[in-house]
């Protein structure tokens, strides 16, 4: 055999062993493949479980504290209530809404016209949300929602509609205070929580009325975004609110602001609007705390209205445009005083204008007024410093303040 032949058989042989062992290896990795996959199916078929419990469990060797844990679990839950923590219909705000939503009820703003036949209508001209505090029929909204009404209504959670008595009102915190005139019966009352204990975070659920009657009993929920927020109204008023991010919209004025629990914590009283150069305005809604609801409903209910120190004057505001135009300073302009008491049987006249209390600046009314309300009490005395235009004197009085109701 030449040196060509032997080199093609040894060749030929060599081939044939190179395809051999590839196959092999081809087989062995398919046969590789196979077994993990069918180790994974395996393993996910297989359902999780807890520990067994009883007297084999405990008498597992080397058992660590997760393990007595999760048997502890095992027994507190058993497979049916397991199955509904699964499934989960029943979430808190469902649960809390179903609690307070019964108690949120809408409120109607009444005017009267005559009609083209001479009669007397009444005509819708705005609409809220209250909420019933009591079992014969005291219901809290704000001051907003009735403002201007003729005759007041509300509407029960399925759309019977009732006839309201106006118990009193303090347009100051913007709270309004319903009765229903229907003695007949009781209504669902609602649960108030302790809205001093409220947290940044917590779940925040708002129910009312956005839009009238077709969207009664809206609920939305979030958070509560800030507590004790100092917010300066554009009428000059400052109140101290809870914000969160639960839409609020306009009718919900009045309607409720509730925990986890169905508890309610505030009264949804308004919201952030418009837009800023940059970006629009959303998820901003505030409500009146219920701790300080409950003082002035208190109030009302017991007289009617709410009694506040003052000074026993009237005014309007000097502005720094109309200071400047008068050359006087900022504060608050005395139009009329009370001789009889207050600051005018101090010495304070008309036309005198109001730039301190206590040393406190004053710029304006409200200003003023939210002074002496956080501060003082009726027969307690102040030092109000006056500029007196008519001789360019600033002067100082010294007022026993008096009880002003509204």
């Amino acid at each position: 055999m030449s040196y060509y032949q032997d080199y093609e058989q040894y060749e030929q042989t060599g081939k044939a062993r190179g395809r051999f062992a590839l196959i092999a290896f081809i087989l062995i990795v398919v046969i590789g493949i196979v077994m993990v996959y069918a180790y994974i199916l395996k393993s996910d078929k297989a359902e999780p479980s807890l520990p067994q419990s009883g007297a084999d469990a405990q008498s597992l060797p080397g058992e660590s504290d997760a393990m007595a844990a999760a048997l502890q679990a095992r027994e507190r839950i058993t497979g049916e209530t397991m199955d509904r923590i699964l499934a989960a219909p029943d979430s808190p705000v469902r649960r809390a809404a179903a609690t307070a939503g019964p108690s949120v009820v809408g409120v109607s703003n009444k005017i009267q016209w005559f009609n083209r036949q001479g009669n007397i209508d009444s005509v819708e001209q705005g609409s809220g949300s209250g909420i019933i505090l009591s079992q014969d029929g005291y219901v809290v909204t704000n001051y907003h929602v009735i403002d201007g009404a003729q005759e007041v209504s509300v509407y029960l959670a399925g759309g019977e509609e009732l006839p309201c008595e106006v118990v009193g009102y303090d347009s100051q915190t913007d709270i309004a205070l319903l009765k229903i005139t229907d003695d007949s019966r009781t209504y669902p009352a609602a649960a108030i929580g302790d809205s001093s204990k409220v947290e940044v975070g917590q779940l925040a659920i708002a129910i009312g009325n956005p839009l009238g009657r077709e969207l009664e009993g809206t609920v939305t929920c979030g958070v509560i975004s800030a507590v004790n927020r100092e917010l300066t109204l554009s009428d000059g008023r400052k109140m101290t609110l809870l914000q969160t991010d639960a839409a609020i919209s306009s009718g919900n004025s009045g309607g409720a602001l509730i925990n986890a629990s169905g508890e309610v914590i505030g009264i949804n009283t308004l919201k952030a609007s418009g837009s800023s150069s940059s970006a629009a305005v959303e998820g901003i809604g505030f409500a009146i705390p219920m701790q300080t609801v409950l003082p002035i409903v208190e109030e009302i209910k017991q007289t009617g209205t709410v009694t506040r120190p003052g000074l026993a004057v009237s005014g309007q505001d000097m502005t720094a445009s109309l200071a400047a135009y008068y050359h006087v300073p900022e504060g608050m302009y005395i139009a009329q005083v009370d001789e009889t008491q207050g600051a005018g049987k101090a010495g304070v006249r008309a036309g005198d204008i109001i730039t301190h209390v206590d040393d406190v600046r004053i710029e304006s009314f409200q200003e003023m007024k939210q002074y002496l309300a956080q501060n003082h009490q009726i027969g307690d005395t102040v030092t109000l410093t006056v500029y007196r235009d008519e001789t360019k004197q600033t002067l100082s009085f010294e007022v026993v303040l008096v009880g002003i109701t509204g």
